[in-house]
């Protein structure tokens, strides 16, 4: 088991091609509930720092771990890993119309938070679209807004709900 949110678990197996194949499975059943194949070896690169959690839509349809997200519904997932014509995209959030945020990954570690490109991702299309570069990626979409956790000057965790435009 890589990642669990909200009654599902994310797992990951080789084929006998030996192609990497994640799957999320309900806790309670153990039933896949969608698959996909990804070239992503774990969703925790660096065994001395925490994985890419993972996340859920409020309606339960769309799970996301870092590079992966699935559409539970459809039984399908999506593979964001980079590879010689693109960059890894690492998602933080999910919302029910299936619009997930995140950061493009540098491929090292980034100490500065504001040099990160956000983007948003259709996962019906799995096309990223970079966002402003003072845009921040919500932490929880909500119905009519969203969960922002941020930083100030002096390194204090903002905490900010704003509607949906």
């Amino acid at each position: 088991m890589e990642a669990a949110v909200g009654g599902h678990l994310v797992a990951r197996w080789a084929a006998e091609s030996g192609e990497a194949i994640w799957a999320v499975h309900d806790a309670e059943t153990g039933k896949v509930e969608a698959t996909t194949t990804c070239s992503v070896g774990s969703l925790r690169p660096d065994e001395d720092q925490p994985g890419y959690p993972a996340v859920a839509s409020r309606d339960g349809r769309y799970l996301a771990a870092g590079p992966l997200a699935f559409d539970l519904r459809q039984r399908s997932g999506l593979c964001l890993a980079g590879d010689g014509d693109r960059k890894e995209v690492l998602l933080a959030s999910v919302r029910d119309d299936g619009t997930a945020y995140g950061v493009v990954s540098e491929g090292e570690e980034v100490t500065d938070d504001s040099t990160q490109t956000r983007v948003q991702v259709s996962l019906a299309t799995g096309r990223p679209m970079t966002l402003g570069i003072d845009t921040e990626v919500p932490m929880v979409p909500l119905k009519e807004s969203a969960l922002f956790l941020t930083r100030d000057e002096s390194d204090f965790v903002r905490i900010s709900v704003l509607q949906n435009r």
